[in-house]
């Protein structure tokens, strides 16, 4: 998992994760800039999946939002 947005994408990144993600607020996704590990264990515990589910859907998230 590789989620480092640029500036002009994060916005965007973070509307477009809160439309799949409600649990997760804006501001904790603004955390997560080039801390890949930090959101992989949010979603882990704010979903309550498996650290691969988690991974698998944080890919997903990337490959449609960028």
């Amino acid at each position: 998992m590789r989620y480092n947005p640029t500036d002009n994408n994060e916005s965007q990144f973070k509307s477009k994760s809160k439309d799949r993600r409600r649990r997760l607020a804006d501001d904790e996704l603004g955390r997560f800039s080039g801390k890949s590990d930090t959101l992989l264990k949010k979603t882990q515990r704010k979903y309550k999946i498996a650290k691969k589910e988690a991974d698998k859907q944080i890919k997903d998230w990337e490959k449609a939002y960028s």
